[in-house]
């Protein structure tokens, strides 16, 4: 009786691989429709093998990615999730959620979502609780947004530390808290490797200085970054804004 079990185990599972990698065939080929079928026949016939959560998240990718159906992908991820919420696809279809949330400008079901992701302890969490931070930077709750980053800094291992202080420098200087604003990209500027966050940040304390009249100090700035702000427009604008206020009596 075992190795009959056994043998029905072995051999739906090499059904649901035939019929899944020939829903990878219709994908490579630009058959989306065809793809579709199969993923959905691994669903309804072998659901519980191992291909399962891989194929309804496939469906849910296509109706995301390649149709631009969002409330079709809307539903195959919530399918995916209620079905397989232990698996790995389960994490992928919260994350593609929050992204087609977000996208839509609600950022309270983005952050939802995010959050059911750090719950289940992803060992990238940091990553999920950036995004929050990013989604509440949208809603413009600059003081919740200051709340994650900060957190961030504070819990231990590695991270992308001046990114984080980067954006909390522009928190503050959104709110017109230009004293911060200034700490925070002064930080990022004496942390950060040559590049363009430490562009950005000289630009971002700059414009600080230009909002405080300390108009002679955002001109060496800006100066300075002749030849290497990618907006170049923007910085020619920024200077001739300046040498006209200079020159004003």
């Amino acid at each position: 009786m075992l190795a009959l079990l056994f043998l029905s185990a072995c051999h739906s599972r090499d059904q649901a691989r035939a019929v899944f990698e020939a829903a990878q065939e219709h994908l490579g080929d630009g058959d989306y429709p065809g793809a579709l079928s199969k993923y959905s026949e691994v669903v309804s016939r072998h659901q519980s093998s191992a291909y399962g959560p891989k194929s309804q998240y496939m469906i849910a990718s296509i109706q995301n990615r390649r149709f631009n159906d969002r409330q079709k992908a809307i539903e195959s991820y919530s399918i995916l999730i209620y079905i397989y919420p232990e698996s790995t696809e389960a994490v992928r279809a919260r994350a593609d959620l929050a992204e087609l949330y977000s996208g839509a400008n609600d950022h309270r079901k983005a952050i939802e979502e995010y959050g059911a992701i750090l719950r289940s302890g992803p060992p990238d969490a940091k990553r999920y609780v950036y995004a929050i931070a990013m989604e509440y930077v949208k809603m413009n709750d600059l003081r919740q947004a200051r709340l994650e980053l900060k957190g961030l800094l504070d819990s231990s291992g590695p991270g992308p530390i001046p990114q984080i202080k980067f954006d909390i420098a522009n928190t503050y200087y959104i709110e017109g808290d230009l004293k911060e604003a200034l700490s925070w990209y002064d930080a990022v500027i004496s942390e950060a490797p040559e590049g363009r966050l430490k562009i950005e940040a000289r630009f971002g304390k700059a414009r600080a200085l230009e909002e405080a009249g300390r108009l002679n100090e955002a001109l060496a700035i800006y100066r300075a970054l002749s030849g290497d702000y990618p907006n170049q427009e923007a910085l020619r604008t920024r200077m001739e804004w300046i040498e006209k206020r200079r020159a004003e009596p």
